[in-house]
């Protein structure tokens, strides 16, 4: 588990893994924290994804970080 404090700032490594067989050209994934209040600085996507338009639908896109997490974020047609 990891912990963080007020004013601490910390990194996430999320690798996607498939068998040597499976192709793909997509990733959807969501991540959820349990705190609100986080600032979300920057991410970056390796081969062979990338980040920016016009492919990238990551929420808040890039373009708009730094953004603070909040309720607002979290909205999509499962989770209104």
């Amino acid at each position: 588990m990891l912990e963080a404090y007020p004013g601490d700032t910390f990194t996430i490594d999320m690798v996607l893994e498939s068998t040597g067989g499976d192709t793909h050209n997509s990733a959807i994934f969501q991540v959820g924290f349990t705190e609100a209040g986080l600032n979300y600085l920057s991410y970056d996507w390796a081969a062979p994804y990338t980040e920016g338009p016009p492919y990238d639908d990551s929420k808040p896109i890039i373009d708009a970080l730094p953004a603070l997490i909040d309720g607002d974020l979290y909205v999509n047609p499962v989770n209104p």
